[in-house]
């Protein structure tokens, strides 16, 4: 009897850590910043800062200069204040928006339009998006935009 109640636990005990392995593998990781990059109301990618995180690369030269890039930065489940986004070509700062602090997360998303971005393109340039806020303490390299005349996608 003590052996059949011993082996139930033990099935049980195996489930429970099934169970949790199976619904964390569909949670993201806690504690981690994100961010999620789209081109009009489509989503280019989602990407977890890890320090091993792949750099995203997109190609905006196809799209019309009316089309909206938006970006989405969640820290740790907050938004951030201060927040700016930066078009640089190596260190150079071709164009800088300024975003006002708020509350809600629809309206956190932070705009910039691809004609904004089109009208730096130099021939073989590429140029990097880069991400700013008084909760960070150094600002970070969200996506790298490809030099015109490059078919580069979104990296997913």
């Amino acid at each position: 009897m003590k052996t059949n109640i011993a082996v139930a636990s033990v099935i049980r005990l195996l489930m429970l850590v099934v169970l949790g392995t199976t619904i964390s593998s569909f949670t993201s990781p806690l504690g981690m910043d994100s961010y999620k990059v789209y081109l009009n109301d489509k989503l280019l990618f989602k990407q977890f800062m890890t320090k091993d995180a792949p750099m995203q690369t997109i190609s905006l030269n196809e799209n019309s200069n009316s089309d909206q890039l938006t970006v989405y930065y969640d820290h740790c489940g907050r938004i951030g204040t201060g927040r700016t986004l930066s078009l640089l070509d190596g260190q150079q700062v071709l164009k800088k928006w300024d975003y006002q602090d708020t509350q809600s997360v629809q309206a956190s998303g932070m705009v910039c339009k691809v004609g904004d971005i089109n009208a730096f393109h130099k021939a073989g340039k590429t140029m990097k998006l880069v991400y700013d806020s008084k909760e960070l303490s150094t600002p970070l390299t969200l996506v790298t935009i490809a030099a015109a005349g490059t078919n580069a996608k979104a990296n997913r």
